[in-house]
């Protein structure tokens, strides 16, 4: 009998077995800064997530806290999601549980269906639309307090989503920062940074190479794969964030209008002053104005309202992402007084203050909102290595604008590059706006038209914003660009040089002019039209098309 007890309860108890325990997941990106994944519980029967949340230094006493009802979890590989089971010591909205002072922390647990035993990697979901306790790409594979070799950078270097130089950027780790490393393949390092988990080019590192029983997998110093760099591809531009999250991922409010009688003069002072109390670098849209070196990295700010010379009214207060449109409107039904005896700037200073109260989170580069991207692997070095390797034909090389630095006008270095029978013109360097700009960008795509060596080109303006207005053409080492305003730039060509021993190739139609030196048709032209030439048409003082033979002449 008791044989038979102990082995009903060795069933129960295997029934709800607990498969595994991951303490402090790493993931590839979140939300909320002040909210951390402590361990996650895997068992036959349910998910478990337990996490630690620290009151905000930016609200009043703290704060409050409650999780969503819509919460889930998913799948990142079969995107199967499982449904919110419990909450434990937090409540669930619009019940709130109230902080008593910044900085106060609260641990609680999120109850989820039982997941298959394959997942590896999950989303965990507040609500996507409007931001919250969102956790992106959680790994279940292992906890980060296990053994692992570390490395130091020796120069700052990119962690990336993927083991790929295409793939987007999680974050810049410093030069002499220590990672754990937790595998490698293909030149690339698996590695684990600040509670961030990602893949690093192995030459941020010494050269020396990893050696620990504690590695997942061996360590190679070599890139076996051939990587393709004519693929071109496509990153999309972030989604609209939560205004929150927006604030973390700026450094400057621009105003960007003014007042239009003096009795508008106290709302404008009062709008300077609190944005600079939020923590902003604040400054207006005037000729004084300089773009930062990461368009998103500023808002565009302004106020609406009704004034009557006793008060200011029906008072609206905007936010534009110069990078992309996103708007955020925040508006108040108070009035500001602004008779005789008034205070119209500490007036409209608190209604402002009532409608966001609290101070911007502390910049964090993980929350800018990113332009789209067309991207290749392609830099200087690697087109330069492809041309000498390959030749180049009439047009292709690397062409500089010869704008001068002060103009304001960016100085572009770009490389003509033909990829699949089509033209492009490769980003290497000089936009103004160097944070939004990767060498290796597509800046142009040309599309031939009836004339040689004219093209129409579909250009990506400094925000990314396509232009399908511009024209390009080209002649003997120079590159001439026609925007919509008929203005023209003028590129020289700056590689190869005739000294760079690079194979110089044409399919392009050459055309020049020529001078009858004799009556019975001898033709005399320059060199660069005829060069390689198998056949040559000329055109006559009527217009008319013959054929024509080459004769060599050497000057003496």
């Amino acid at each position: 009998m008791k044989k038979l007890i102990i082995l009903f309860l060795i069933n129960l108890l295997l029934t709800v077995s607990v498969i595994g325990q991951i303490y402090n997941p790493t993931f590839s990106r979140r939300e909320v800064l002040y909210c951390d994944i402590v361990k996650i519980e895997k068992s036959s029967s349910s998910t478990i997530i337990y996490f630690k949340y620290k009151a905000p230094t930016t609200y009043i006493n703290g704060g409050w806290v409650c999780v969503g009802k819509d919460f889930f979890i998913r799948d990142c590989n079969t995107r199967s999601t499982y449904k919110l089971i419990k909450a434990n010591n937090i409540p669930i909205c619009p019940e709130k549980h109230e902080f008593q002072y910044q900085g106060q922390t609260l641990d609680f647990n999120l109850v989820f269906p039982a997941l298959p035993l394959n997942t590896n990697k999950i989303d965990i979901i507040e609500d996507e639309a409007k931001g919250g306790f969102n956790f992106y790409g959680v790994d279940l594979t292992s906890s980060t307090n296990q053994t692992a070799e570390t490395k130091t950078l020796k120069s700052e270097g990119k962690l990336r989503e993927t083991d790929s130089p295409l793939s987007n950027v999680i974050s810049i780790i410093p030069a002499g920062a220590q990672v754990k490393v937790l595998s490698s393949s293909g030149g690339y390092y698996k590695i684990e940074y600040n509670g961030k988990t990602g893949y690093i080019s192995e030459l941020y590192f010494p050269s020396s190479g990893i050696s620990s029983n504690n590695s997942t997998s061996s360590i190679s110093s070599s890139n076996n794969s051939q990587i393709n760099c004519n693929e071109i591809k496509s990153v999309s531009a972030t989604s609209k964030p939560s205004f929150q999250n927006m604030l973390a991922g700026v450094k400057y409010a621009v105003i960007i209008n003014y007042p239009k009688i003096n009795g508008h003069v106290p709302a404008f002072n009062a709008l300077f002053e609190y944005l600079e109390a939020m923590g902003f670098q604040v400054e207006y849209m005037n000729e004084n104005y300089v773009q930062p070196k990461h368009l998103c990295e500023e808002i565009w700010t302004y106020i609406s309202f009704d004034y009557d010379l006793q008060k200011f009214s029906n008072i609206k207060w905007h936010f534009v992402s110069p990078c992309n449109g996103y708007t955020w409107e925040f508006s108040s039904y108070k009035t500001a007084r602004a008779g005789l005896y008034d205070n119209p700037k500490s007036n409209f200073y608190n209604v402002l203050r009532d409608m966001y109260q609290y101070q911007k989170p502390a910049f964090n580069q993980n929350y800018r909102i990113e332009l789209p991207k067309k991207l290749t692997c392609w830099n200087e070095y690697k087109i330069k290595q492809e041309f000498q390797a390959n030749g180049v034909d009439q047009i292709e090389g690397i062409y500089e604008n010869t704008t001068s630095s002060n103009s304001g006008e960016a100085k572009y270095k770009v490389a003509v590059k033909k990829i699949n029978s089509k033209y492009y013109l490769i980003y290497l360097s000089g936009a103004n706006n160097t944070g939004n700009w990767q060498e290796g960008e597509v800046k142009a795509t040309l599309e031939s038209t009836a004339t040689p060596n004219f093209y129409k080109a579909k250009w990506l303006m400094a925000d990314k914003s396509e232009n399908n207005d511009f024209y390009v053409s080209f002649e003997l080492g120079l590159m001439n660009v026609l925007d919509p305003e008929k203005s023209k730039s003028l590129y020289v060509k700056m590689y190869p040089t005739a000294s760079d021993n690079v194979t110089s190739y044409s399919n392009i139609p050459a055309s020049g002019t020529g001078f009858a030196i004799t009556s019975n048709g001898l033709i005399v032209t320059n060199n660069h039209v005829i060069e390689g030439a198998k056949t040559i048409k000329v055109r006559g003082i009527n217009g008319d098309f013959s054929r024509a033979g080459l004769t060599p002449y050497k000057l003496d």
